[in-house]
């Protein structure tokens, strides 16, 4: 092997550690500098007076073999250190009515009961819960990147894809709420209006039910930060560096190449190659301060050909209540009644984690809840800035709501409750610096799943982007899946064999 080069990676997010263990695999030096104090970027947990509160994951892809996950998360080490919980439900939704419709993992279970719940919509029952068997059979490529495929690459992809054509093209250019009008059941219909994006591609939704129905979807106990540690390990075992409290504010470039980055202390650090799995916007017009910028970029990031998805806020809750009563599903979404007023929005849902299937996150005999639901980034942000005291008291008016909520589910409970915490839109902004707070990146749509977001910048050499902004989508196999396309990249561009280590 040549002399060994050196990469500076910005985000100690699951990107940018998963694209760390994968430099170190194939012999660069690497450093990962990371704003916070922990890893993980979004994918965290807190702890409050002896609860934990998971923030990210509720179901993982690729927790068994038969996922083509599966290979990469070994790869980065994530999988081995923690129990897998695998779930009958996936949600629990009460419509606006008081009915209950359950979305079952096993999409023959599914079916039946989507047919009991609405015989007048059999057919389109039908329709989906095949579709969803059919994605179950098979699964799409994601181990090589586009970027270095080549012909024979390209063939063999195309033929993994092709099982899922006619499915795609049946749902992918349709809305979960262009189907919820063609449903006659006005519950079923309220379920696929409100309890997913509905601007999102049905075929999405199908794909998300396939993982379930298949069994490799689970949700690995101690939650998300002690997830995101075992992928640090692997990177620091590996030999990579990881630097805390080293907020990047700008990328240094020398001839149109990248060469290293400036801290917010003022040091300079210096590398062959530079990789962002840093928030997207930050990335290109804060730290390259807009120089670098094509037709296609000004398009998603200015003229909104992309859309953000919605941020959202979580209470977290300490509650002295077991709740085994309460059915072990991803998660129960309920209505708020009334509506939650925040600002000139109305919040009419939100959506319930019961983590009554991790012992590790409370005491004995307790529970953590985090309920979660949309809201408005500006609102927040205009309140935090201009009256910090209103900010406080709006942030326990919403706990008080999600609480009362919670009492008319389950009557006496309040009195149970001996932690809350509550995470606005600029709670992520402020530990992460994610665009206008958003927490996924881009939304997948009907109009927008085939936009191809580049992981280079016209005009850049040695730069690279990796993470949710460079998919649409988001999610954390996209940041394990594009960690490993970076460097696959970088390799083909060393004219170097990529290779991995399987943990």
């Amino acid at each position: 092997m040549s002399a060994e080069k050196s990469i500076i990676i910005i985000g100690g997010g699951i990107a940018g550690l998963s694209a760390g263990c994968y430099a170190r695999m194939n012999g660069y030096k690497t450093t990962i500098f990371e704003m916070h104090n922990i890893p993980g970027g979004l994918c965290t947990s807190w702890t409050r007076k002896g609860y934990t509160f998971n923030g990210c994951i509720h179901r993982l892809v690729g927790t068994r073999e038969r996922s083509a996950f599966y290979k990469l998360w070994n790869e980065v080490g994530a999988l081995g250190a923690q129990q897998v919980v695998y779930f009958d439900e996936f949600v629990r939704f009460e419509a606006s009515n008081g009915e209950v419709i359950i979305l079952y993992s096993d999409a023959d279970r599914l079916e039946d009961h989507l047919k009991q719940v609405a015989p007048e919509d059999s057919g389109i029952i039908g329709e989906f819960c095949d579709a969803i068997r059919k994605a179950s059979k098979h699964e799409m490529p994601v181990e090589v990147a586009p970027e270095v495929m080549g012909l024979a690459g390209t063939v063999k992809m195309l033929r993994q894809v092709k099982p899922f054509m006619p499915l795609m093209k049946r749902w992918a250019s349709v809305s979960m709420m262009e189907v919820s009008r063609e449903l006659k059941n006005p519950a079923l219909a309220e379920m696929f209006s409100e309890a997913f994006a509905g601007e999102m591609p049905v075929f999405f939704f199908i794909t998300a039910l396939a993982w379930l129905n298949n069994g490799v979807a689970g949700y690995p106990v101690g939650g998300s930060l002690l997830f995101a540690r075992t992928i640090e390990k692997r990177f620091q075992d590996l030999g990579g560096e990881i630097a805390y409290r080293s907020k990047v504010k700008k990328i240094l470039t020398e001839n149109d190449k990248a060469v290293g980055v400036v801290l917010a202390d003022g040091t300079e650090h210096r590398a062959d190659f530079v990789i962002s799995a840093a928030d997207g916007h930050s990335t290109i017009y804060k730290m390259l301060e807009g120089r670098y910028i094509s037709r296609k970029i000004k398009g998603i990031y200015e003229e909104e050909k992309l859309q953000l998805s919605k941020p959202i806020m979580f209470v977290s809750l300490g509650i002295n209540h077991d709740f085994k009563d309460i059915p072990r599903a991803i998660y129960h979404s309920t209505p708020f009644k009334p509506s939650l007023e925040l600002g000139s929005d109305k919040v009419d849902r939100m959506d319930i984690r019961y983590y009554n299937f991790d012992a590790t996150l409370a005491p004995q005999g307790k529970t953590s809840i985090i309920a979660f639901f949309n809201t408005n980034f500006e609102y927040w942000l205009e309140l935090k800035n201009n009256d910090p005291e209103k900010y406080k008291k709006e942030k326990e008016r919403v706990a008080d709501a999600v609480v009362a909520e919670l009492e008319r589910r389950h009557p006496g409970i309040s009195r149970k409750v001996e932690v809350r915490d509550v995470a606005t839109p600029y709670t992520f902004l402020r530990y992460t610096d994610n665009w206008l707070g958003t927490f996924i990146g881009w939304q997948v749509t009907s109009s927008t799943y085939r936009i191809r977001i580049p992981k280079s910048l016209p005009g850049l050499g040695n730069f690279l982007m990796c993470g949710q902004w460079v998919s649409v989508g988001g999610g954390l196999p996209v940041g394990v899946m594009t960690g490993r396309h970076v460097i696959q990249i970088l390799c083909k561009k060393d004219k170097r064999e990529f290779v991995t280590t399987f943990r």
